[in-house]
């Protein structure tokens, strides 16, 4: 969007503003470069009164979801979907001991390193893979699933 095209989008908000008494809500489309050119649309909503007060957003606390590298996530969705067709949604949580996700973590870091990019059964990413079995072997750490079967004097 142009400054001209902005300029006349709040000429157009604040029109809306005077006429609804206070609230306008717009639409307008952003372009963000980490989702690499794909367009999205947003809604925003504008609140105003005479005086404008101060908005305070208490976002303190709260994880910053959006530093993920959604590309990198999507990827792991993918094989997320992959795994839950050839199984069942959620199967992975049910593992009897966790050493299973650092083999397959390890057997896939090992392809990527020969070469190998793509899982020949999946299509998908050998990196993808690795991530989601570590997502995995995390999760059952944090969470307490499976037993713990790491060697203690390895």
């Amino acid at each position: 969007m142009n400054t001209t095209d902005q300029r006349t989008a709040a000429a157009v908000a604040q029109d809306n503003v005077d006429a609804l008494g206070g609230v306008v809500s717009f639409e307008r489309e952003t372009s963000a470069p980490w989702l690499r050119g794909v367009d999205a649309k947003t809604t925003a909503t504008q609140t105003t009164s005479k005086p404008t007060p101060t908005l305070v957003k208490h976002d303190a606390g709260k994880l910053p979801l959006d530093l993920l590298p959604f590309v990198a996530v999507e990827e792991v969705a993918a094989v997320l979907e992959f795994g839950a067709r050839k199984y069942e949604r959620h199967g992975w949580r049910n593992v009897d001991k966790r050493s299973r996700y650092f083999a397959a973590t390890l057997r896939h870091l090992f392809a990527y390193v020969r070469g190998e990019d793509r899982d020949p059964e999946s299509g998908l990413r050998h990196l993808a893979h690795a991530a989601c079995s570590l997502l995995f072997l995390l999760e059952a750490d944090v969470s307490g699933l499976g037993q713990d079967d790491r060697p203690r004097n390895p």
